[in-house]
């Protein structure tokens, strides 16, 4: 399949809502929906077939549940952004959420105000929580500010500065002698761990770690 806007999988069993998600994301040009299934097991397979930079995932799924397939999704394609769909979600619930790759929500009642504002954001690696966590939880739960670089290893130390340089991910792997796919890896390894939003937020942690080497 040919997929002219960003590729999202969904995940979601219910046929009439996920419909409607459909139907949503079409009506954005940015966005096409790549593929569908109702299983976490035929979702594997087709995550790793169509290669979506997205994957809508219900909560709730016949053969796991939707935090089950996040972590499975995440450990495999590491790129890929996940945003979870549900009625409610409680504290103990996002936390596990946030700890299995996650770090978009959109609830039910919200979709069809929130599903193209929440993919906006992945698409640019940020988080999305509008109405369906508050937003004082959602930052004591992924951890507060980034993290010292104390666990940064040198060749992140490497990514990090060429980042900040304004290197292009392509720049970046010539530079190093990597693929291309290896360097996005590297920033999504980069910012789940130092918890850094975007671009913006690797510089100004390369700025005030004094990582930029000239």
């Amino acid at each position: 399949m040919t997929v002219a806007g960003v590729p999202v999988m969904l995940v979601v069993p219910n046929s009439v809502e996920r419909s409607g998600i459909r139907e949503i994301i079409e009506s954005c040009p940015r966005y096409e929906v790549a593929a569908e299934a109702i299983l976490a097991e035929t979702a594997l397979g087709m995550a790793a077939e169509t290669k979506p930079d997205i994957v809508v995932v219900e909560y709730g799924l016949v053969d796991a549940t939707g935090i089950g397939l996040a972590h499975r999704l995440v450990h495999y394609h590491p790129n890929i952004e996940i945003l979870l769909y549900a009625h409610v979600v409680s504290e103990e619930w996002i936390a596990d959420a946030l700890r299995e790759g996650a770090r978009g929500f959109v609830l039910k009642s919200g979709v069809d105000r929130h599903l193209i504002p929440a993919l906006d954001a992945l698409s640019d690696h940020r988080p999305y929580w509008n109405e369906a966590v508050d937003e004082k939880l959602f930052e004591r739960l992924i951890g507060g500010p980034p993290r010292a670089p104390d666990a940064m290893t040198e060749r992140e130390r490497q990514v990090v500065d060429l980042v900040a340089q304004g290197l292009s991910n392509k720049e970046i792997a010539h530079r190093l002698n990597l693929s291309h796919k290896s360097i996005e890896t590297f920033r999504t390894a980069l910012r789940r761990k130092f918890r850094l939003r975007n671009t913006a937020d690797i510089v100004r942690y390369a700025v005030k770690h004094e990582i930029i080497q000239g």
